[in-house]
């Protein structure tokens, strides 16, 4: 294993433990279904920064250092979300339920699947095989519409299924200083795709 690799597994393996304790802290418990969506918090948190980094080093020097981390976090990243979406299915069945979309919230989990193949394409398009037939271009941009289309569909996956419980959060107005994991993830995902809508507007305007 390379230092890349290495890292970024270090990385992914402190996130997963942080947010495994946060949630304990939180729900004073680790059942299974919170075990499920400390997984899923992790994979958002450990794709961000495989996303956000193209758009900090065009603002700020230091983060070209970590360019070269884009991969190996967004796939150790796919592989948390492919274990949250795994225990989902083994918890509760859902996964041919959900296909049926006879309401919302099978709509929204299906979504959360969509997202998980979506992931699943991006090694597929820069794989060794389909790289050279598409070209460096087609490739970077296949990786960014891909990447960033299941990046907004887990936030309105997660965002639906939790947003039930931000406002029995809010609502009891107690201990606000420790806000519920899926808020903490998922307004991380949103940063992300703000910084990206930002730096569009930032090539745009540079470029007229």
């Amino acid at each position: 294993m390379n230092r890349i690799w290495r890292n970024a597994t270090t990385f992914t393996v402190c996130t997963l433990a942080l947010a495994l304790a946060y949630t304990y802290v939180f729900y004073e418990h680790l059942k299974p279904w919170a075990i499920q969506q400390a997984f899923g918090n992790a994979a958002v948190i450990v794709i961000a920064p495989s996303l956000a980094l193209s758009g900090l080093a065009y603002f700020l020097s230091w983060p070209k250092r970590y360019i070269p981390y884009r991969k190996s976090l967004g796939l150790l990243g796919f592989y948390l979300a492919l274990a949250h979406v795994g225990m989902s299915m083994y918890r509760s069945g859902f996964a041919f339920d959900a296909i049926t979309l006879e309401s919302v919230r099978d709509t929204t989990i299906f979504i959360g699947y969509i997202a998980v193949v979506l992931f699943a394409l991006m090694p597929v398009v820069s794989s060794r095989t389909l790289a050279p037939m598409l070209g460096g271009a087609k490739v970077r941009l296949g990786l960014r519409y891909l990447g960033y289309s299941a990046y907004i569909l887990v936030i309105v996956h997660g965002g639906y299924l939790a947003w039930s419980s931000w406002v029995r959060w809010w609502s009891a107005g107690e201990a606000l200083l420790v806000p519920p994991p899926t808020l903490l993830a998922l307004g991380l995902g949103a940063l992300t795709i703000l910084l990206r809508l930002t730096l569009l507007v930032a090539k745009q305007t540079r470029s007229n």
